[in-house]
């Protein structure tokens, strides 16, 4: 019983980590001002393949050269082992590129 909770909990993680990751490279694809703009929502919602996930997403910090720090955290409704929920970040330069840490 025990083995089955966690293998179902630790599924689940793995489900919204790999959603988690898809989201991520959209928002790393996305124009390096855009990201930056302030007017932009902090807080999104979607649903993918029958689960509605939220998440944050932010500029954390900008570098001295420019280079901004964004991250993104996520909720669903799904249980998880001690109610751990996937984040994605990734550094973006002035250029476009990508970098993570």
């Amino acid at each position: 019983m025990l083995g089955n909770w966690l293998a179902t909990r630790k599924k689940n993680f793995a489900t919204l980590r790999s959603l988690a990751e898809r989201i991520g490279r959209e928002f790393e694809s996305m124009p390096y001002d855009a990201l930056r703009d302030p007017t932009q929502p902090v807080s999104y919602e979607r649903e993918i393949d029958g689960i509605r996930l939220t998440w944050t997403a932010d500029v954390l910090e900008t570098k001295s050269n420019g280079d901004i720090w964004f991250d993104m955290a996520f909720r669903a409704e799904l249980p998880t082992v001690f109610g751990v929920m996937p984040t994605y970040s990734f550094y973006k330069r002035r250029d476009g590129t990508v970098y993570h840490k």
